[in-house]
């Protein structure tokens, strides 16, 4: 079985936006991992994040929304995601945001989360390991 990849809401907006060094990190990532999700939340908060910090113009975070949706396996959050994230809130005391893109990532069993705001290494429930893909050896 292949390692499946999650990637969290910033690695979206680095992609898309004026940090070159970032952006290109994420590409290298993009261009390597053979099957990436993220989540309606994910794309639903990189609409917001982007047009809130004036990163694009709203037609334009949109017109990205409508890409990655073509290019990724996107993962509607649904009941049993819900409930999941319920679970890692109170196990792991993570925000119910985070909790929701770590119980997607689960339910759909990703090797990996690609996000800068978790715990670079932290593995969940033995088989999800969080990497920070700008921390370098």
């Amino acid at each position: 079985m292949s390692a499946k990849f999650f990637l969290d809401t910033n690695l979206l907006i680095y992609y898309t936006a004026d940090n070159l060094e970032k952006k290109k990190r994420v590409h290298d990532l993009l261009l390597a991992s053979a099957t990436i999700f993220i989540s309606t939340q994910v794309i639903n908060e990189f609409v917001a994040v982007t047009v809130r910090k004036r990163i694009h113009a709203r037609d334009e975070a949109i017109r990205y929304a409508l890409e990655f949706m073509e290019l990724f396996t996107v993962i509607p959050l649904d009941v049993p995601i819900v409930r999941r994230s319920f679970d890692l809130m109170g196990k792991h005391g993570f925000s119910n945001w985070d909790s929701l893109i770590l119980a997607a990532a689960l339910e759909h069993s990703c090797t990996f989360l690609y996000s800068e705001d978790l715990q670079h290494g932290q593995v969940i429930d033995r088989r999800l390991t969080i990497i920070n893909p700008f921390i370098f050896p």
